[in-house]
């Protein structure tokens, strides 16, 4: 437990401001009249719970009321000190309680090193992927409220030094402890998490928890109108020439290719090496074709979220025959490669670093980048946008594992990249299409190959 929740607190009866969240949707717009003008004043200023006995009499079922809303997660707590508003619950899930009699335990306490802050609009955010709620810090006073506890303290120390009034410092410390954004801490800082919290990094833990439902309320689905141009049909801004390359026959590969069982079990992961034999541009063009070409239908190889598509790739060329070295984009609709520089000391350390990244003794031949044009998702997807992006580079990378397996090459999927090396060698905006996935190309070892 992060706190104690006692009917001997100070404050016995916390007056805190009640009101809906603002994403609430799907509200009656019938029913009692008095319930809606209940509903409407929850939507707009909000109330505490003596405000609306007041103002609806005895026999308005109020408590019925905020329990059906509760029960729901709609209702946002608030600590208000003479009309200024100082700190916000959020609930993010309907399985998420607020009891606001919680306390803070009398030993030491400290921020979790899961919290996560940052601005938004005028407000301090306080997250942690822990729980399934969020608070607001909307004052300075209830900012340094929370700040004192980046070194573990006693509730009670802060208390004395608030400049707010103790009820109003309470009902600030209650929302932060509701949150499990402060919890007990041991004499040496360390907090008590949940069992396997440890394991996880705080970013990806926080990221897990935002692209998949549950623990927030942050909005996925289309958000522009319907219609208008496809996404992977709009122009890319790069060079009209390009070099054509070969397009097998599907339909005799359907035949002559091994079984896909054959190809699944034999499927591994082959590094660069030295005695690799040299990639022709025969063999990238049916690669590219059979594993990332625009088809006739309108979709790719791999599936894709929501037939976005939204993958772009890249190819930095150390070695192939009938190819000059350099950067490359391919143009999955017409099937080419448009060369966009020579070899450049940003292309050189894609390669390096995707030599490093897979253990390899000489870099690949060739190093295939997937930059996701995000807006592509967004549109669609809004907050899981990256998650579907990387769950779409990971189809890719085992279509083209396979693919590479089926026309005897050396293939390599890596886990690691530099964004920031690739914007500098493809010239693309970081935060418009970036990378996310990478592939090692080549032939196959002699002796493998032989």
């Amino acid at each position: 437990m992060n706190a104690t929740s006692t009917a001997n607190a100070s404050i016995s009866d916390p007056e805190f401001l009640l009101s809906l969240r603002e994403d609430v949707a799907g509200l009656p717009h019938s029913g009692a009249k008095e319930f809606l003008d209940f509903l409407r004043v929850m939507w707009s200023e909000g109330a505490t719970e003596t405000g609306l006995r007041s103002r609806f009499g005895p026999r308005a079922p109020i408590s019925q009321w905020l329990s059906e809303l509760a029960r729901k997660g709609w209702i946002c707590y608030s600590a208000v000190s003479d009309g200024r508003r100082l700190a916000t619950f959020i609930p993010t899930s309907s399985q998420t309680a607020f009891d606001p009699l919680i306390r803070l335990s009398g030993g030491p306490q400290a921020l979790s090193r899961f919290v996560l802050m940052r601005r938004d609009d005028r407000n301090l955010v306080l997250e942690s992927p822990l729980s399934a709620s969020k608070v607001l810090l909307h004052d300075a006073d209830a900012i340094a409220l929370a700040v004192a506890f980046m070194t573990p303290t006693c509730a009670a120390d802060v208390l004395s030094r608030a400049r707010l009034r103790n009820a109003d410092t309470e009902m600030v410390l209650s929302i932060l402890a509701n949150a499990g954004a402060i919890v007990p801490v041991d004499v040496a800082g360390r907090e008590q998490a949940p069992v396997g919290s440890d394991d996880w990094e705080v970013h990806d833990l926080f990221f897990h928890s935002r692209s998949r439902a549950g623990r927030h309320v942050n909005r996925y689905g289309r958000r522009r109108p319907s219609g208008g141009k496809p996404e992977h049909l709009e122009a890319q801004g790069e060079p009209s020439n390009g070099i054509s390359l070969y397009a097998p026959d599907i339909d005799v590969l359907k035949t002559t290719d091994p079984p896909f069982a054959k190809v699944v079990e034999e499927r591994r992961s082959i590094r660069p090496a030295a005695s690799a034999a040299a990639l022709g541009l025969r063999q990238l063009g049916e690669f590219l074709y059979r594993a990332a070409r625009w088809k006739s239908d309108g979709r790719r190889p791999y599936p894709g979220a929501g037939s976005c598509y939204e993958l772009e790739l890249y190819l930095a060329v150390r070695q192939c025959i009938g190819l000059e070295p350099g950067f490359y984009r391919y143009d999955a609709a017409a099937h080419r490669l448009c060369r966009l520089t020579e070899v450049t000391p940003a292309s050189v350390e894609l390669l390096e670093e995707a030599r490093l990244a897979a253990g390899a003794s000489d870099p690949p031949q060739i190093l295939v980048l997937y930059a996701a044009r995000m807006q592509s998702l967004t549109a669609r997807y809004q907050s899981i946008a990256y998650a579907l992006a990387l769950k779409d580079a990971g189809v890719l990378q085992q279509t083209m594992c396979l693919t590479a397996t089926a026309m005897g090459l050396a293939g390599c999927a890596i886990g690691g990249g530099n964004s920031d090396v690739f914007a500098r060698a493809s010239g693309k905006d970081y935060y418009i299409e970036t990378s996310v996935g990478e592939f090692l190309l080549g032939g196959l070892p002699v002796a493998e190959n032989a």
